[in-house]
């Protein structure tokens, strides 16, 4: 059968509306044209989204759909496959090293052009905007609202575990070792937002952190939500107190056995998966 691929809601511009004029300083003595023509954000996001559509497997796709239950389209990619295409990817995006070191676009057009890949319906293009905006994070989360109003779009916008377990432990956890005590009272409200993803982050966002993980705050979090039913909530419970039963075995095992009651079945199987040797007085 042959592949459909969904219209996006956005269309590409075309050649007349695809630029934006900015006009050079008085003030440069050397000689240049009257005016720079810089590509649109629009413009390059949808070059960029047809450079994925060249590769794309339909019949892999297919299955990527139904893995993901249908909620999203794909261009069947896996990630070996899609991050191949990156180098030039940054080249049609004129950023041909991606890198917080020597950033070739300003922080508000790329959070712009994030953004704008995050709002085609392909799963890879959500995909390359959480990877590029992991690269470029130096560059975009050193003021704090702004870093804070990004992720929350990326988390609340096409929610899923596939793009929220990423964000939370590559670009939330970062945000909250950057700002020290402004993120860690960031994280104590999200760890009571309504939305349950926003929850899911708080309590997943150390999972990097080995040595630095703030236990009492893992702990708090991990029995502020025990109470809740929602699957992916006692799932992320019982991974990050797993994650950090590698550092400590017998300070989690303890800490589980003491709140078993409190804890779900699945929060207890996943906290507990190799802890089973493990001895605790």
């Amino acid at each position: 059968m042959a592949f459909k691929r969904p219209v996006s809601k956005r269309s590409c511009p075309t050649d007349e509306d695809e630029d934006f004029v900015v006009k050079p300083s008085k003030k440069r003595k050397t000689k240049m044209p009257s005016t720079v023509r810089i590509q649109s954000v629009e413009t390059i996001a949808c070059a960029v989204r047809q450079l994925f559509e060249s590769k794309a497997d339909p019949a892999r796709a297919a299955q990527m759909n139904r893995y993901m239950r249908d909620q999203f389209n794909h261009f069947g990619l896996q990630a070996p496959v899609r991050r191949a295409l990156y180098p030039e990817a940054y080249s049609r995006m004129k950023l041909d090293k991606p890198s917080s070191a020597s950033p070739a676009w300003p922080p508000e057009r790329l959070i712009f052009f994030i953004k704008e890949l995050w709002r085609l319906p392909e799963r890879e293009m959500q995909h390359f905007a959480m990877d590029l905006a992991e690269k470029q994070r130096a560059l975009l989360f050193g003021d704090l609202k702004k870093a804070v109003g990004l992720v929350k779009f990326m988390i609340c916008e096409k929610s899923w575990w596939d793009t929220v377990d990423m964000i939370a432990t590559h670009l939330v956890g970062y945000i909250v070792q950057e700002h020290g005590g402004r993120g860690e009272a960031l994280m104590d409200a999200w760890i009571q937002d309504k939305n349950m993803w926003i929850r899911r982050s708080a309590i997943l966002h150390q999972l990097s952190f080995k040595g630095k993980c703030n236990e009492e705050r893992l702990f708090r979090f991990s029995l502020k939500c025990a109470h809740e039913e929602e699957f992916f909530i006692r799932k992320a419970i019982g991974w990050a107190l797993r994650q950090h039963a590698r550092l400590e075995p017998v300070t989690v095992k303890k800490f589980v056995l003491q709140h078993g009651e409190k804890f779900s079945t699945l929060t207890k199987r996943e906290a507990m998966k190799h802890l089973a040797s493990v001895k605790v007085k």
